[in-house]
């Protein structure tokens, strides 16, 4: 498994496991479907800002790059 990242623009991956320390934040990221298990698609990456645009279940998010290191995924 490794941390979701602009090396995966363009690719679908799975979510193996996510690693917040705070409910808060793992509670947020849960409620946009990004939950163990869950296929998104990686559409592009924005480098000024260092986010990441993702499409899941149908609808477009946009996350920052130090969230996604919190996210281990793999390519499907």
């Amino acid at each position: 498994m490794v941390a979701l990242s602009y090396k995966h623009k363009g690719k679908i991956v799975k979510i193996h496991s996510t690693c917040f320390h705070d409910v808060e934040s793992q509670h947020k990221i849960a409620n946009i479907g990004l939950v163990p298990g869950a296929i998104i698609k990686v559409l592009d990456y924005n480098k000024s800002n260092h986010v990441l645009h993702l499409q899941v279940c149908n609808v477009e998010y946009v996350l920052r790059d130090e969230d996604c290191n919190l996210i281990y995924v793999e390519v499907v």
